[in-house]
């Protein structure tokens, strides 16, 4: 009942606390006007009535102070004490029970006690094997058979053999050897395609044509 009632006070101190204090300033309020009321005053009499006026309205407003910071303490110890019983509730582990069975020997004294385990036992181990998946033999791809333009000047590459031209490939530009061979106009036709060439020639990477393979340089 009073961990309850601190509670409340807890959550609701503030509150109150807040009210007692607007009223308290009421109260300060009325004894300043009181007083100035007091120093206007004509007649003793009217001094002494404003006089007890304000002194009656001090007092009230520290009584209200007073009981303000009371409630707000009682509220402050509750909130602590509710916050110390949570942390102290999750902190406590939870209870486990367990089960000890006996197993009691032929003689008929007491034996060693045993814990169950939740230790889960295979029941059996005929698990057929998983099939292998078969493997894929990589297949070699053959090694690109390359040429180097070995005249000075460059060698035209050609849309045919012996057809019309292309385009120039300077001295040094590296070739791909392709399938097509032929023979036309007392040359010897080799189809290529360009790997790599100079400075200056990069636009040539990639085109494909003709060249008489007598300005070729075989690589190794």
């Amino acid at each position: 009942m009073f961990e309850a009632i601190g509670g409340l006070l807890g959550r609701i101190s503030i509150y109150v606390a807040v009210a007692l204090g607007l009223v308290a300033v009421y109260f300060l309020w009325v004894a300043f006007r009181e007083w100035r009321a007091r120093s206007r005053a004509v007649f003793g009499v009217e001094r002494d009535v404003a006089t007890s006026e304000m002194m009656g309205a001090v007092s009230r407003a520290g009584i209200l102070i007073l009981i303000g910071i009371v409630v707000f303490g009682l509220g402050w110890l509750g909130q602590q004490s509710e916050s110390a019983e949570v942390s102290q509730t999750s902190r406590t582990p939870a209870p486990t029970t367990s089960v000890i069975a006996t197993v009691t020997p032929g003689s008929g004294e007491p034996g060693p006690a045993v814990l169950p385990t939740d230790t889960l036992q295979p029941v059996g181990t005929d698990v057929p094997p998983l099939p292998e998946e078969p493997t894929e033999t990589p297949v070699l791809e053959p090694t690109p058979q390359t040429a180097t333009v070995s005249v000075f000047g460059g060698v035209w590459l050609r849309d045919a053999p012996n057809g019309g031209t292309i385009d120039v490939l300077p001295q040094d530009t590296v070739v791909e050897l392709l399938e097509g061979r032929q023979v036309a106009g007392n040359f010897e036709w080799q189809e290529v395609r360009v790997l790599d060439a100079p400075l200056g020639s990069e636009a040539l990477v990639g085109r494909e044509g003709w060249v008489a393979s007598e300005f070729l340089q075989v690589g190794p």
